[in-house]
């Protein structure tokens, strides 16, 4: 299974985690996230 950083681009938080993805050669996939957008809020809570 492969891993699933939600993410913005923005977020200090989501730099520090991708960079020790990047750190350690862990593959990865990114998803952005915009909370503003009530449906992406909804499906991301849903998560």
């Amino acid at each position: 299974m492969a891993l699933i950083m939600y993410h913005h681009p923005l977020s200090a938080y989501c730099w520090k985690v991708a960079i020790a993805l990047a750190e350690k050669a862990t593959p990865y996939g990114a998803r952005m996230v915009n909370l503003g957008d009530l449906a992406e809020r909804a499906a991301y809570a849903a998560l």
